[in-house]
């Protein structure tokens, strides 16, 4: 399948389906069904606009997935997809987007998003090492990122948590590698119990308000990090330091 045409009364179900270098470009789609289908080679949705509600649930991406630009107007459902490859969501705009347990195999770009609602990133799986989970100057809402793993670098660099309730919950979130929070704008961040192997940095982020409540740091990334203000560590068990403020 190569180009999708301009149609704003297209429904697509291939729900199930094995779809080989699918390409759904620059077009105008109402509904789509892909829940259960598998994708081999790369998948392309550059910068269609969905108006209605689009299920990828338990879908599985064996190559690059593109979405840069796509236009989600209704809810997105990527409950428990597997990104084998690159997935590409840069500039993407959702309104509610559900990722709950997906697994991220390779980078996970989604720089420059907008989610205009609910973001849920919940036990999701960031699984390279080496790799990032990439949301740089992205907008949220309402985010959450509970029980989620980082394997990589996560890089929040420049986002903000601000429009509507503007929450950030990072609840028991682990982050093995660098998190990145520089010059992040939060209305409430949750990172209570939150695990931060790596260094952290907060570095002209802007807070409103956050909860830190049974956080830790590794003793060893403690004097590499820069800490919220009004946020310092002290010694704990097991190589570990206590965030308290």
């Amino acid at each position: 399948t190569y180009y999708w045409g301009d149609d704003s009364g297209l429904d697509v179900d291939m729900s199930g389906a094995t779809l080989i270098n699918f390409r759904l470009a620059h077009g105008r789609v109402r509904s789509a069904r892909f829940d259960n289908s598998r994708f081999s080679g790369q998948a392309v949705f550059d910068k269609t606009t969905f108006t209605a509600d689009v299920g990828f649930t338990k879908v599985i991406f064996d190559g690059q997935a593109n979405f840069y630009g796509t236009i989600f107007q209704g809810a997105c459902d990527f409950t428990a997809a597997t990104f084998a490859g690159i997935a590409g969501l840069a500039g993407a705009r959702f309104t509610t987007a559900v990722f709950n347990r997906a697994t991220f195999a390779e980078t996970a770009l989604f720089g420059q998003a907008n989610f205009g609602s609910v973001a849920e990133f919940s036990r999701v799986k960031f699984r390279h090492a080496d790799q990032p989970a990439d949301f740089t100057g992205a907008t949220f809402s309402r985010a959450e990122f509970k029980r989620t793993w980082f394997a990589g670098p996560a890089a929040f660099d420049g986002a903000s948590f601000i429009n509507g309730p503007g929450v950030a919950d990072f609840w028991r979130a682990t982050f093995a590698k660098h998190a990145g929070f520089y010059h992040t704008r939060f209305s409430y961040g949750q990172f209570d119990c939150t695990t931060f192997a790596g260094s952290i940095n907060f570095a002209l982020a802007e807070i409103d308000t956050a909860s830190f409540i049974g956080a830790r740091i590794n003793e060893t990334m403690a004097d590499r990090s820069k800490f919220p203000t009004g946020i310092v560590s002290r010694s704990a068990a097991d190589g570990w330091r206590e965030l308290i403020g």
